[in-house]
């Protein structure tokens, strides 16, 4: 599927080729996804969630970001 089409637009498309999904959809309400403008702190943050209760993921997250200088999330440069 070409990556220029508009999430909204993938949506609709899933939606009519597979009556399955479209029903999944429909019941857990799917909508568009937000911008990113940190690519690399949702992708730590979707690695760190996966199979991990919430408390868990955010005291391993908590503990990767005291790792460095300023105690801020780093940049994938200075990871």
């Amino acid at each position: 599927m070409d990556m220029r089409i508009s999430h909204a637009k993938k949506i609709e498309y899933i939606k009519k080729r597979d009556p399955a999904l479209a029903a999944a959809i429909a019941k857990i309400k799917l909508r568009a996804l937000q911008k990113r403008s940190d690519y690399f702190r949702s992708l730590v943050g979707a690695i760190v969630n996966q199979q991990l209760s919430g408390k868990a993921a955010d005291t391993i997250l908590g503990r990767f970001v005291a790792l460095f200088p300023r105690k801020e999330f780093p940049t994938p440069k200075t990871f």
